[in-house]
């Protein structure tokens, strides 16, 4: 599949209804001409991530999905190279779960889980410095090592050797 000239959510819907990002047909494409499946799932995506006074509608939801279906059904059908979708195949609403219960154990196991991992990143977090603050020390202690050996050296050369 080629990539859009432009990067960004248009761009790849564009490339997704068949025009390029110019809005011409490229040659070879098998997808009507409109992008409104796309940009559907696009607006509703956004507008359930920012828009938090006007929340999705079951029916906005299900909409959404229904669209999502179709463009996952039309890539499948596009780019698979072993087994396509069987066409017969149709979107259930009746799939669909109507609501997301969480329990107050699921509550409380997630609530342990980010405790653990805040828990785990500060003795992450000690370590790196301990590990830093004993570098620091070596790099000192090397720096000692290194100026008694050329003191060594020194006074060693001073002397004249008569080795043969």
């Amino acid at each position: 599949m080629d990539l859009p000239h432009r990067p960004g959510t248009a761009a790849h819907l564009k490339r997704y209804a068949g025009r390029d990002d110019r809005g011409t047909q490229p040659g070879g494409a098998d997808r009507p001409g409109d992008h409104r499946q796309g940009a559907l799932i696009k607006d509703q995506g956004n507008r359930a991530a920012h828009d938090a006074g006007k929340p999705l509608s079951a029916h906005d939801a299900t909409a959404c999905v229904r669209e999502l279906f179709h463009v996952c059904y039309w890539f499948a059908r596009t780019y698979a190279k072993v087994s396509r979708p069987d066409p017969a195949l149709r979107f259930d609403v009746g799939k669909l779960e109507k609501s997301l219960t969480i329990t107050a154990s699921t509550v409380a196991q997630i609530q342990k889980v980010e405790g653990d991992i805040k828990a785990e990143r500060k003795r992450a977090e000690e370590a790196l410095r301990t590990s830093e603050e004993g570098r620091e020390r070596l790099d000192l202690e090397l720096v000692a090592v290194r100026s008694k050996i050329a003191a060594l050296r020194k006074a060693n050369s001073a002397v004249q050797d008569t080795h043969d």
